[in-house]
């Protein structure tokens, strides 16, 4: 997993963090001295803080495969953005909005 951390970290673009976590327990049930049962589990995933326009976006899945690191990766990223565009000083916003054939209504100012 390491490994595809490394490759995915480095081919971030912007400032960017990302955490592979696992969580490893342990039951036993006993009654009177007695086991009952007894049990493991495990859980594990992925996520990522991407520092985009000014913001932090963050996004986590509870899956641990390329797909998931992808996704993480990406939906970290989307939200930075949105998030960087909806903080920026006003008029920017509107210009962005502008450059891309929109015109902003009178919230989006």
């Amino acid at each position: 997993m390491l490994d595809r951390l490394a490759g995915a970290a480095s081919a971030l673009k912007q400032y960017g963090e990302i955490r592979w976590h696992a969580n490893f327990s342990t039951a036993v049930s006993m009654r009177k001295g007695v086991p009952l049962a007894n049990g493991q589990s495990r859980d594990s995933g992925v996520s990522a803080r991407i520092f985009d326009s000014g913001a932090y976006g963050f996004a986590a899945l509870a899956e641990e495969d390329e797909d998931a690191l992808r996704v993480v990766l990406a939906k970290a990223a989307e939200n930075a953005q949105s998030l960087g565009e909806a903080l920026a000083p006003p008029g920017t916003y509107a210009r962005r909005l502008h450059t891309q054939g929109r015109r902003p209504t009178r919230c989006e100012v």
